[in-house]
């Protein structure tokens, strides 16, 4: 297992992580046994749920932070004569609504931040349920993404 997992560990992870792959597609990618990608997965202390949420929301926040920046750019830039009264009303309104979404990845980061820290407390104080828990947080990272 040694070999297995320094070989494939790293990969395994980010392919989870960062590619929102499921333990099944991993398994037929790198030829390991879906067994024993819940073992990697559930052996390390820092949940791959938690991380694949908190990378999912950092890559929409960095996104609308992009978006705000050129929404800034092409604001400071316009011409007052070459553009309607209407035009800079919606722009306002697109940086509301940004700055509304913004707020939104807050609330998600610490939903995020307090189910890791209820998936420790469960792992110490009820770990022989912990698998049953784990099930319940996942789909409730799944509800946050999908909802958020």
């Amino acid at each position: 297992m040694g070999n297995k997992f320094n070989r494939y560990y790293k990969d395994a992870k980010e392919l989870f992580i960062k590619n929102g792959k499921t333990l099944v597609e991993i398994s037929e990618m790198l030829n390991i046994s879906t067994r024993t990608l819940r073992l990697w997965k559930k052996k390390d202390e820092n949940s791959w749920d938690t991380q694949r949420s908190s990378f999912i929301l950092q890559k929409d926040a960095s996104g609308i932070s992009r978006i705000e920046k050129i929404i800034n750019q092409k604001f400071e830039t316009l011409d007052s004569d070459g553009i309607s009264a209407n035009d800079i009303k919606v722009i306002r309104e697109l940086k509301a609504l940004l700055k509304e979404m913004k707020s939104d990845i807050d609330i998600s980061n610490a939903i995020i931040i307090a189910m890791a820290k209820f998936s420790d407390f469960i792992k110490l104080e009820y770990n022989d349920k912990k698998d049953e828990f784990a099930l319940i947080i996942s789909k409730f990272f799944e509800w946050v993404i999908d909802k958020y």
